[in-house]
């Protein structure tokens, strides 16, 4: 079998049109092709990817197929944290260590290679293709071996999905499921939505698509009432490529469960073409799902039914909504009228409006808001906008049983959250917030910071507090907890590689600054002469400057130092102030040639609000634990700049978060 790399961009290639920004698309049709198949979801994690791709081809012996957004990822600025040269080869020889890879190959009598090509006759293709088929499910137990040595050398964990919670999981009752660069945003959108006080919500990235994870999702399907799947490559007349995977796996688990209950599924389509699926809109699909698409209940149902009768209004936008669907019909084909009459459009007309009164009835939303009864799309922009008009057909009928169960005694929570959030009147609110405080073991799970947000006396701080405001502050729940799966990690029994001893160097902020100054000088000199430096090349001539320094650590190092030491020196000293390195090397890069508002913001006057805002923080919050002050710290921050400093800057404010989380507040939070 073939072992080797697959590096792809994934850009728009689906007929029919195409273009060079992110789709899911060509990625996807790698699925039948029998290799492993890996989903970063972003570019600082497509560096470990690509180690870990480089071992599992080996340890399977199989292609790997790794990908990373086109344009979202490849496009753009700043610096990834790569280990050096010298500790990859390390690395590679440790682990790789008396790798046989000749091993199994077949040899003639002569002791030359037989190579095969790709062709193969009836009598062997399909024992081919079972027999990948069970390499495959032989990846899945060798995976975490890869997994731990790639932690081993970058820090991070790559496991087949990644999980971003703050609610216990015995009490996550929706979960949306995606991969790759979606996840970011939905990451950031659920975290927000914690800090406000709503959970029962979880996010999933699926990092290997191949082979499936099914038995770790097994897990997740178990507890969760409601699954959205959000594609970033649709399938023409058919379920996009992850949620048919998706689909598949709960079909599995639910012919295991005896007497399962039916899961609720939403299957979505976005981010086409490069287009972004935003923060707002992510936190839309979580709401939406969580508190919509619900079974109905008995008088649930008998009222929908009684409505589709005599609710004018109702009916009338479901007539609309079947009069659009005809007029798509017509605008998209063209058949003559000797062979499709009126009356036959007549009865189109009449059989989707008997198909949107099932569905509605049934409270099908998964099936009344799709396209084509197979996936709706996230942010349409439609001629006719029919798909909002659907959208607001749930609304209107979820509003009037929520009303009507709250003043028939029949409601639950969820009515009253509902009325919350998507409640039309101001009666709508005021009814809501009736019910939860009359009814105060109904609202006892929910959390402070959510029931104070919409004025609700009532609540119990299970999340988050209240922070009292002063000087700003407003309530912010805890930080939301990320979950990786981490069982079945491996101990790694690979011995280290055998070193010379050598002198280990000492931290120095003497030396630490000589880094400093001498990187910036080369930046300023990048901007003036066609160096083309990559940040690999400023730490190489860092190194070489260094060693031409009477006070640094690395002074005439060959000179000193036997070959086997010097390299292991020269080693430990780039790991002892890598954080120096890099956050250099992103400052100025930045600073002088991309975004000099960073000097603004994070130097001189911007850091010296920032550190009077840390102090006076640090002096409200002295009371609560240091993990959990930080934590409040960390975000307050952040929303001061995001209200305060960001807006009207030429940059998307994530630019300079990113920059804001990596290098400044980690140092900001050590002030006491």
């Amino acid at each position: 079998r073939l072992e080797g790399l697959f590096l792809i961009a994934k850009r728009a290639l689906a007929a029919p049109n195409l273009n060079i920004e992110e789709s899911h698309t060509d990625f996807m049709s790698f699925r039948d092709d029998g290799g492993i198949m890996l989903a970063p979801k972003g570019i600082q994690e497509y560096v470990p990817a690509l180690y870990l791709a480089r071992l599992l081809t080996h340890f399977a012996k199989m292609p790997v197929i790794l990908s990373i957004g086109g344009i979202t990822d490849t496009h753009k600025i700043g610096l990834v944290k790569v280990p050096s040269d010298d500790s990859v080869r390390a690395w590679l020889k440790k682990t790789l260590r008396d790798f046989d890879y000749l091993e199994h190959k077949l040899v003639n009598r002569q002791g030359d290679l037989i190579v095969h090509g790709p062709s193969g006759t009836s009598a062997v293709y399909q024992e081919t293709q079972s027999e990948i088929e069970k390499a495959h499910q032989a990846v899945t137990r060798i995976y975490p071996y890869a997994v731990r040595a790639v932690h081993d050398l970058t820090g991070t964990w790559l496991d087949e999905l990644e999980i971003n919670s703050a609610t216990p999981t015995e009490r996550i009752e929706t979960l949306l499921i995606m991969q790759g660069s979606l996840y970011p945003n939905a990451a950031e959108a659920l975290e927000e939505l914690e800090e406000k006080g709503w959970s029962g919500m979880a996010c999933i990235s699926v990092r290997c698509f191949n082979p499936f994870p099914e038995e770790k999702l097994f897990a997740w399907f178990n507890m969760a009432q409601r699954i959205v799947v959000l594609d970033r490559s649709n399938s023409f007349g058919s379920i996009p490529p992850l949620a048919s995977r998706i689909l598949s796996s709960l079909a599995r688990f639910t012919s295991c469960q005896p007497a399962s209950a039916g899961k609720q599924l939403r299957i979505l389509v976005g981010g086409l073409g490069g287009r972004e699926i935003t923060v707002a809109e992510m936190k839309e699909i979580f709401l939406s799902t969580h508190l919509l698409f619900v079974p109905p209940q008995e008088w649930e149902a008998a009222l929908i039914r009684e409505w589709l009768e005599q609710d004018p209004i109702l009916r009338a936008m479901l007539q609309e909504a079947a009069a659009l669907d005809l007029r798509n019909t017509n605008r998209h084909t063209r058949v003559p009228t000797h062979l499709r009459y009126q009356r036959d459009q007549d009865e189109e007309f009449e059989a989707r409006t008997q198909m949107l009164k099932r569905f509605l009835s049934a409270k099908n939303y998964t099936a009344f808001l799709a396209a084509y009864q197979q996936v709706e799309f996230v942010g349409q922009r439609e001629i006719l906008q029919e798909s909002t008009l659907l959208q607001q057909v749930v609304l209107y009928v979820e509003i009037r049983l929520a009303r009507h169960g709250i003043e028939s005694g029949q409601a639950d929570k969820r009515h009253a959250l509902l009325l919350l959030r998507y409640g039309r009147e101001q009666s709508d609110r005021d009814l809501a917030k009736r019910y939860l405080e009359e009814n105060p073991k109904e609202a006892e799970d929910l959390s402070a910071a959510l029931m104070s947000s919409y004025g609700v006396a009532a609540g119990s701080p299970i999340y988050g507090q209240r922070i009292e405001d002063a000087g700003g502050l407003v309530p912010r729940a805890a930080e939301a907890i990320e979950l990786t799966s981490q069982e079945s990690r491996p101990q790694s029994n690979v011995t280290a590689v055998d070193s010379v001893p050598s002198p280990q160097p000492q931290y120095s902020s003497e030396e630490a600054q000589q880094i400093e100054e001498l990187l910036t000088q080369m930046v300023t000199l990048q901007g003036e002469e066609p160096l083309f430096y990559n940040p690999e090349d400023f730490e190489h001539e860092l190194v070489s400057r260094l060693q031409k320094e009477t006070g640094s650590a690395l002074f005439e190092l060959n000179k000193r130092c036997l070959p086997a030491e010097a390299e292991e020196l020269l080693l430990n000293f780039r790991h002892l102030y890598r954080d120096t390195i890099d956050r250099t090397l992103h400052r100025e890069i930045l600073a002088q040639h991309h975004a000099p508002e960073l000097r603004e913001l994070f130097e001189g006057e911007g850091m010296k609000r920032l550190t009077e805002l840390v102090e006076g923080l640090n002096e409200m919050l002295q009371a609560e634990p240091l993990e959990k002050r930080q934590k409040t710290i960390a975000r307050e921050l952040e929303r001061y700049l995001e209200e305060r400093c960001l807006p009207g800057l030429p940059k998307n404010p994530s630019f300079y978060l990113e920059y804001y989380r990596d290098w400044v507040v980690p140092g900001l939070l050590q002030i006491d």
